[in-house]
Protein backbone atom coordinates (compact mmCIF):
# COMPACT_ATOMS: atom_id res chain seq x y z
CA UNK A 1 0.00 0.00 0.00
CA UNK A 2 1.47 3.37 -0.96
CA UNK A 3 0.59 6.74 0.57
CA UNK A 4 0.55 10.04 -1.26
CA UNK A 5 4.10 10.81 -0.14
CA UNK A 6 5.51 7.64 -1.72
CA UNK A 7 5.71 5.91 1.67
CA UNK A 8 5.23 2.14 1.39
CA UNK A 9 3.61 0.10 4.19
CA UNK A 10 2.70 -3.58 4.41
CA UNK A 11 -0.18 -3.74 6.94
CA UNK A 12 -0.87 -7.39 6.10
CA UNK A 13 2.45 -8.48 7.64
CA UNK A 14 2.40 -9.86 11.18
CA UNK A 15 4.47 -8.18 13.91
CA UNK A 16 6.83 -11.19 13.79
CA UNK A 17 7.43 -10.49 10.13
CA UNK A 18 8.57 -6.98 10.96
CA UNK A 19 11.14 -8.44 13.34
CA UNK A 20 12.42 -10.95 10.79
CA UNK A 21 15.31 -9.43 8.84
CA UNK A 22 14.67 -11.42 5.71
CA UNK A 23 11.08 -10.25 5.48
CA UNK A 24 11.72 -6.73 6.65
CA UNK A 25 14.41 -6.34 4.00
CA UNK A 26 11.44 -5.45 1.78
CA UNK A 27 10.86 -2.48 4.09
CA UNK A 28 14.47 -1.53 4.61
CA UNK A 29 14.82 0.99 1.80
CA UNK A 30 12.09 3.16 3.31
CA UNK A 31 13.38 3.00 6.87
CA UNK A 32 16.94 3.35 5.70
CA UNK A 33 16.14 6.56 3.88
CA UNK A 34 14.31 7.94 6.88
CA UNK A 35 17.30 7.25 9.09
CA UNK A 36 19.59 8.92 6.58
CA UNK A 37 17.24 11.85 6.47
CA UNK A 38 17.74 12.37 10.19
CA UNK A 39 21.53 12.14 9.96
CA UNK A 40 22.40 15.14 7.83
CA UNK A 41 26.12 15.84 8.00
CA UNK A 42 25.89 19.61 7.65
CA UNK A 43 23.94 22.43 9.25
CA UNK A 44 22.47 23.44 5.89
CA UNK A 45 21.36 19.87 5.31
CA UNK A 46 19.71 19.72 8.72
CA UNK A 47 17.86 22.97 8.06
CA UNK A 48 16.63 21.70 4.71
CA UNK A 49 15.56 18.44 6.31
CA UNK A 50 13.52 20.12 9.03
CA UNK A 51 11.85 22.51 6.61
CA UNK A 52 10.75 19.59 4.45
CA UNK A 53 9.88 17.35 7.39
CA UNK A 54 7.42 19.77 8.92
CA UNK A 55 6.03 20.94 5.58
CA UNK A 56 4.72 17.43 4.87
CA UNK A 57 7.34 16.05 2.50
CA UNK A 58 9.98 14.31 4.66
CA UNK A 59 10.97 11.70 2.10
CA UNK A 60 12.33 13.70 -0.83
CA UNK A 61 15.54 14.83 0.85
CA UNK A 62 16.28 11.29 1.98
CA UNK A 63 16.11 10.08 -1.60
CA UNK A 64 18.61 12.71 -2.70
CA UNK A 65 21.02 11.97 0.17
CA UNK A 66 20.82 8.17 0.03
CA UNK A 67 23.74 7.51 -2.35
CA UNK A 68 26.06 10.03 -0.68
CA UNK A 69 25.88 8.94 2.96
CA UNK A 70 29.12 7.18 4.04
CA UNK A 71 27.91 5.01 6.94
CA UNK A 72 24.83 3.25 5.61
CA UNK A 73 25.50 -0.05 7.39
CA UNK A 74 25.69 1.62 10.80
CA UNK A 75 22.41 3.46 10.26
CA UNK A 76 20.76 0.32 8.94
CA UNK A 77 21.62 -1.53 12.14
CA UNK A 78 20.03 1.26 14.18
CA UNK A 79 16.86 1.01 12.13
CA UNK A 80 16.76 -2.78 12.54
CA UNK A 81 17.04 -2.36 16.30
CA UNK A 82 14.16 0.10 16.25
CA UNK A 83 11.99 -2.28 14.21
CA UNK A 84 12.68 -5.17 16.57
CA UNK A 85 11.68 -3.07 19.57
CA UNK A 86 8.46 -2.04 17.81
CA UNK A 87 7.74 -5.66 16.95
CA UNK A 88 8.17 -6.70 20.60
CA UNK A 89 5.77 -3.97 21.63
CA UNK A 90 3.34 -5.16 18.96
CA UNK A 91 3.51 -8.77 20.15
CA UNK A 92 2.51 -7.63 23.62
CA UNK A 93 -0.44 -5.77 22.15
CA UNK A 94 -1.66 -8.81 20.24
CA UNK A 95 -2.55 -10.49 23.53
CA UNK A 96 -5.67 -8.36 23.35
CA UNK A 97 -7.67 -9.21 20.21
CA UNK A 98 -9.60 -5.95 20.47
CA UNK A 99 -6.48 -4.02 19.58
CA UNK A 100 -5.60 -5.99 16.43
CA UNK A 101 -7.57 -3.82 13.97
CA UNK A 102 -5.55 -0.79 15.09
CA UNK A 103 -2.13 -2.47 15.11
CA UNK A 104 -0.80 -1.46 11.66
CA UNK A 105 -1.81 2.15 12.12
CA UNK A 106 -0.37 2.19 15.62
CA UNK A 107 2.97 0.88 14.41
CA UNK A 108 3.08 3.46 11.65
CA UNK A 109 2.12 6.29 13.98
CA UNK A 110 4.71 5.29 16.57
CA UNK A 111 7.41 5.08 13.94
CA UNK A 112 6.48 8.52 12.66
CA UNK A 113 6.38 9.99 16.19
CA UNK A 114 9.83 8.63 17.00
CA UNK A 115 11.23 10.11 13.80
CA UNK A 116 9.52 13.44 14.53
CA UNK A 117 11.07 13.46 18.00
CA UNK A 118 14.48 12.74 16.54
CA UNK A 119 14.11 15.58 14.06
CA UNK A 120 12.97 17.95 16.80
CA UNK A 121 16.01 17.02 18.86
CA UNK A 122 18.13 17.68 15.81
CA UNK A 123 16.78 21.23 15.71
CA UNK A 124 18.02 21.86 19.23
CA UNK A 125 21.59 20.74 18.51
CA UNK A 126 24.24 23.10 17.25
CA UNK A 127 24.75 22.29 13.57
CA UNK A 128 28.01 24.24 13.62
CA UNK A 129 29.53 21.39 15.65
CA UNK A 130 29.30 19.14 12.61
CA UNK A 131 31.03 21.67 10.40
CA UNK A 132 33.72 22.18 13.03
CA UNK A 133 34.27 18.43 13.23
CA UNK A 134 34.73 18.21 9.45
CA UNK A 135 37.16 21.12 9.62
CA UNK A 136 39.14 19.28 12.31
CA UNK A 137 39.31 16.13 10.20
CA UNK A 138 40.43 18.16 7.18
CA UNK A 139 43.16 19.84 9.23
CA UNK A 140 44.27 16.48 10.68
CA UNK A 141 44.43 15.04 7.17
CA UNK A 142 46.65 17.87 5.97
CA UNK A 143 48.87 17.57 9.04
CA UNK A 144 49.16 13.82 8.36
CA UNK A 145 50.42 14.56 4.85
CA UNK A 146 52.92 17.19 5.97
CA UNK A 147 54.35 15.51 9.08
CA UNK A 148 53.96 11.79 8.44
CA UNK A 149 54.48 11.62 4.67
CA UNK A 150 56.52 14.55 3.38
CA UNK A 151 58.94 14.42 6.32
CA UNK A 152 59.51 10.72 5.57
CA UNK A 153 60.34 11.57 1.97
CA UNK A 154 57.18 10.54 0.21
CA UNK A 155 57.69 12.71 -2.86
CA UNK A 156 55.01 11.81 -5.43
CA UNK A 157 52.69 14.83 -5.42
CA UNK A 158 49.83 12.83 -6.91
CA UNK A 159 50.06 10.34 -4.03
CA UNK A 160 50.23 13.14 -1.47
CA UNK A 161 47.18 14.81 -3.01
CA UNK A 162 45.22 11.56 -2.94
CA UNK A 163 46.10 11.03 0.73
CA UNK A 164 45.01 14.60 1.47
CA UNK A 165 41.71 14.02 -0.33
CA UNK A 166 40.42 10.65 0.92
CA UNK A 167 38.50 10.97 4.23
CA UNK A 168 40.32 8.27 6.19
CA UNK A 169 38.03 8.74 9.22
CA UNK A 170 35.15 7.27 7.20
CA UNK A 171 37.10 4.01 6.77
CA UNK A 172 37.47 3.20 10.47
CA UNK A 173 34.90 2.28 13.14
CA UNK A 174 33.07 5.23 14.67
CA UNK A 175 34.82 4.73 18.02
CA UNK A 176 38.22 5.10 16.30
CA UNK A 177 37.51 8.16 14.17
CA UNK A 178 39.38 10.51 16.50
CA UNK A 179 42.52 8.38 15.87
CA UNK A 180 42.03 8.01 12.11
CA UNK A 181 44.93 10.33 11.20
CA UNK A 182 47.32 9.11 13.89
CA UNK A 183 50.66 7.63 12.87
CA UNK A 184 49.72 3.97 13.16
CA UNK A 185 47.36 1.18 12.07
CA UNK A 186 43.86 0.73 13.53
CA UNK A 187 41.63 -2.35 13.95
CA UNK A 188 38.64 -2.60 11.61
CA UNK A 189 37.15 -5.89 12.82
CA UNK A 190 37.50 -9.50 11.70
CA UNK A 191 41.06 -9.41 13.14
CA UNK A 192 42.11 -7.06 10.33
CA UNK A 193 43.56 -3.54 10.35
CA UNK A 194 43.73 -0.38 8.29
CA UNK A 195 47.40 0.29 7.59
CA UNK A 196 49.41 3.19 8.95
CA UNK A 197 49.04 6.22 6.62
CA UNK A 198 52.78 6.24 5.84
CA UNK A 199 52.70 2.59 4.75
CA UNK A 200 49.71 3.25 2.49
CA UNK A 201 51.58 6.16 0.88
CA UNK A 202 54.87 4.23 0.64
CA UNK A 203 53.28 1.24 -1.08
CA UNK A 204 51.24 3.44 -3.40
CA UNK A 205 54.29 5.48 -4.39
CA UNK A 206 56.21 2.25 -4.89
CA UNK A 207 53.86 1.26 -7.71
CA UNK A 208 55.11 4.24 -9.79
CA UNK A 209 51.66 4.98 -11.15
CA UNK A 210 51.11 7.22 -14.18
CA UNK A 211 47.30 7.31 -14.26
CA UNK A 212 46.43 4.87 -17.04
CA UNK A 213 46.90 1.62 -15.13
CA UNK A 214 44.52 -1.17 -14.23
CA UNK A 215 45.47 -2.17 -10.68
CA UNK A 216 44.76 -5.32 -8.70
CA UNK A 217 44.62 -4.97 -4.92
CA UNK A 218 44.79 -8.06 -2.71
CA UNK A 219 43.11 -7.46 0.65
CA UNK A 220 40.38 -4.81 0.45
CA UNK A 221 40.00 -4.49 4.22
CA UNK A 222 38.27 -1.20 4.96
CA UNK A 223 38.59 -0.04 1.34
CA UNK A 224 40.95 2.83 2.21
CA UNK A 225 43.87 1.71 0.04
CA UNK A 226 41.49 1.22 -2.90
CA UNK A 227 40.06 4.70 -2.30
CA UNK A 228 43.55 6.22 -2.51
CA UNK A 229 44.39 4.24 -5.64
CA UNK A 230 41.20 5.21 -7.46
CA UNK A 231 42.43 8.83 -7.59
CA UNK A 232 45.60 7.71 -9.35
CA UNK A 233 44.67 5.03 -11.90
CA UNK A 234 42.07 4.10 -14.50
CA UNK A 235 40.55 1.06 -12.73
CA UNK A 236 40.99 -0.77 -9.42
CA UNK A 237 39.95 -4.38 -8.83
CA UNK A 238 40.13 -5.26 -5.13
CA UNK A 239 39.83 -8.80 -3.75
CA UNK A 240 38.76 -9.54 -0.17
CA UNK A 241 38.40 -13.06 1.22
CA UNK A 242 36.20 -12.03 4.20
CA UNK A 243 32.67 -11.39 2.84
CA UNK A 244 31.63 -9.04 5.65
CA UNK A 245 34.60 -6.75 5.06
CA UNK A 246 34.07 -6.87 1.29
CA UNK A 247 30.42 -5.85 1.57
CA UNK A 248 31.11 -3.03 4.03
CA UNK A 249 33.95 -1.70 1.87
CA UNK A 250 31.84 -1.96 -1.28
CA UNK A 251 29.00 0.05 0.28
CA UNK A 252 31.42 2.63 1.62
CA UNK A 253 33.17 3.13 -1.73
CA UNK A 254 29.88 3.37 -3.61
CA UNK A 255 28.49 5.87 -1.11
CA UNK A 256 31.56 8.06 -1.70
CA UNK A 257 30.96 7.98 -5.44
CA UNK A 258 34.05 5.95 -6.35
CA UNK A 259 32.95 4.36 -9.61
CA UNK A 260 36.29 2.99 -10.81
CA UNK A 261 36.67 0.49 -7.94
CA UNK A 262 35.23 -3.02 -8.04
CA UNK A 263 35.31 -5.16 -4.90
CA UNK A 264 35.36 -8.93 -5.40
CA UNK A 265 34.99 -11.66 -2.78
CA UNK A 266 37.69 -14.26 -3.37
CA UNK A 267 41.07 -15.73 -2.47
CA UNK A 268 43.72 -13.12 -3.17
CA UNK A 269 46.41 -15.76 -3.57
CA UNK A 270 44.73 -16.70 -6.84
CA UNK A 271 44.44 -13.12 -8.07
CA UNK A 272 41.63 -12.32 -10.48
CA UNK A 273 42.44 -13.43 -13.99
CA UNK A 274 39.35 -11.84 -15.55
CA UNK A 275 40.65 -8.30 -15.07
CA UNK A 276 44.28 -8.93 -16.01
CA UNK A 277 46.95 -8.53 -17.01
CA UNK A 278 47.64 -5.74 -14.51
CA UNK A 279 50.13 -2.91 -14.83
CA UNK A 280 50.29 -2.79 -11.03
CA UNK A 281 49.46 -5.19 -8.20
CA UNK A 282 49.45 -4.31 -4.51
CA UNK A 283 49.12 -6.84 -1.67
CA UNK A 284 48.10 -5.46 1.74
CA UNK A 285 48.80 -8.55 3.86
CA UNK A 286 51.95 -10.58 4.38
CA UNK A 287 52.36 -13.78 2.36
CA UNK A 288 54.84 -16.56 3.24
CA UNK A 289 55.91 -16.44 -0.41
CA UNK A 290 55.06 -14.53 -3.57
CA UNK A 291 51.81 -16.05 -4.95
CA UNK A 292 52.63 -17.53 -8.39
CA UNK A 293 49.21 -16.54 -9.78
CA UNK A 294 49.98 -12.87 -9.15
CA UNK A 295 53.28 -13.10 -11.03
CA UNK A 296 51.42 -14.63 -13.97
CA UNK A 297 48.79 -11.86 -13.96
CA UNK A 298 51.40 -9.07 -13.80
CA UNK A 299 51.76 -7.39 -17.20
CA UNK A 300 55.11 -6.98 -18.93
CA UNK A 301 56.75 -3.93 -17.37
CA UNK A 302 54.26 -4.07 -14.49
CA UNK A 303 55.13 -3.46 -10.83
CA UNK A 304 54.02 -5.38 -7.74
CA UNK A 305 54.44 -4.18 -4.16
CA UNK A 306 53.83 -6.67 -1.35
CA UNK A 307 55.03 -7.67 2.12
CA UNK A 308 56.62 -11.13 2.31
CA UNK A 309 57.70 -13.15 5.32
CA UNK A 310 61.48 -13.52 5.33
CA UNK A 311 62.52 -15.81 8.19
CA UNK A 312 61.46 -13.95 11.38
CA UNK A 313 60.75 -10.63 9.65
CA UNK A 314 58.44 -9.22 7.03
CA UNK A 315 59.96 -7.20 4.19
CA UNK A 316 58.22 -4.93 1.71
CA UNK A 317 59.25 -5.91 -1.81
CA UNK A 318 58.85 -4.22 -5.17
CA UNK A 319 58.85 -6.59 -8.14
CA UNK A 320 58.98 -5.62 -11.79
CA UNK A 321 58.49 -7.91 -14.75
CA UNK A 322 61.08 -7.17 -17.47
CA UNK A 323 61.19 -9.42 -20.55
CA UNK A 324 59.57 -12.18 -18.55
CA UNK A 325 62.10 -11.96 -15.71
CA UNK A 326 61.26 -10.68 -12.20
CA UNK A 327 63.51 -7.94 -10.81
CA UNK A 328 63.26 -7.77 -7.02
CA UNK A 329 63.90 -4.77 -4.75
CA UNK A 330 63.68 -4.72 -0.94
CA UNK A 331 62.00 -1.56 0.40
CA UNK A 332 62.60 -2.40 4.07
CA UNK A 333 61.06 -4.16 7.07
CA UNK A 334 57.31 -3.83 7.73
CA UNK A 335 54.63 -5.52 9.80
CA UNK A 336 51.29 -6.67 8.33
CA UNK A 337 48.54 -9.10 9.25
CA UNK A 338 48.95 -12.46 7.48
CA UNK A 339 47.46 -13.00 4.02
CA UNK A 340 44.44 -15.26 4.48
CA UNK A 341 44.13 -18.20 2.11
CA UNK A 342 40.98 -19.98 1.03
CA UNK A 343 40.53 -23.75 1.22
CA UNK A 344 42.80 -25.68 -1.11
CA UNK A 345 40.98 -27.15 -4.09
Amino acid sequence: MESGTGLVFYPHLSPDAYADRRTSARLSILHFRLALDLSCSSFAGRQALCERFFSGDPWRLARTRYQNYPRKAELKERVWDFLKRRAEWARNLTKSDTLMPFLPGALIMLFFLVLTSMAACGLSTNGNDLEEQEDRFRAARQQMVEKQLRQREVRDERVLQAMATVPRHLFVPLASQSQAYDDGPLPIGQEQTISQPYIVALMTEGLRLKGTETVLEIGTGSGYQAAVLRHLVRQVYSIEIIPQLAETARQRLVSLGYKNVEVIVGDGNKGWEAGGPYEAIIVTAAAPEIPPALLEQLAEGGRMVLPVQVREEQHLLRLQKVEGRIIREDLGPVRFVPLVSGPKS
